[in-house]
């Protein structure tokens, strides 16, 4: 009787254990993550992407600031993600501040949150704008090179909400470039 409570007992506990699952390979499971799975940072991939980035791009001065939080999914409650937050400053020529993300708390809307490691090794990100409701949003793909010195950022527009009644002005303007890359050197 007391071998069979331990085989059940062992069963139990093994079964209830969390999967861990390696943020480089979370794009393989994207549809198929089991419940009480840790996305982890177990290799340290996303080390080289968290930092302050410098750079510049059309009279316009970037700093970017990305760091590596765990995230428990609001969705899936039983999931945890090793992931990266976004947050910029933009600002002009003369340095008047355009746009500030930096101090908001991560459970912001500004906050751009990260998904995944891609296969090439890049980082996808989901950003939402300050004119969301007005298209600007889109996915930021970041990719470190240069002994991870320097980083490419890229923002795909992909199909956005547009409201004309919110939105009487058309699109609003994007506050990173669509069709090229920023290039930023780590601080």
């Amino acid at each position: 009787m007391k071998l069979f409570q331990l085989l059940l007992l062992f069963i139990i506990s093994f079964t209830c254990k969390a999967q861990i699952i390696p943020v480089e390979n979370h794009f393989n499971y994207q549809n198929e993550i089991p419940d009480g799975t840790y996305i982890k940072d177990v290799n340290n991939v996303l080390d080289k992407f968290t930092g302050t980035w410098l750079g510049t791009y059309d009279n316009k001065n970037y700093e970017i600031e990305v760091e590596e939080v765990v995230y428990q999914s609001q969705i899936r409650t039983s999931l945890t993600y090793d992931q990266l937050y976004l947050r910029y400053k933009i600002t002009d020529a003369n340095g008047t501040v355009l746009l500030n993300t930096l101090p908001l708390p991560d459970d912001s809307d500004y906050v751009v949150m990260g998904e995944y490691v891609k296969p090439s090794g890049s980082y996808q990100l989901d950003y939402g704008g300050y004119e969301y409701d007005c298209g600007q949003s889109g996915t930021i793909f970041i990719k470190t090179f240069n002994n991870n010195t320097q980083m490419k950022l890229y923002l795909y527009l992909g199909e956005s909400p547009y409201n004309e009644i919110d939105c009487p002005n058309g699109f609003a303007e994007q506050v990173f470039p669509t069709h090229t890359q920023i290039i930023l050197t780590k601080q």
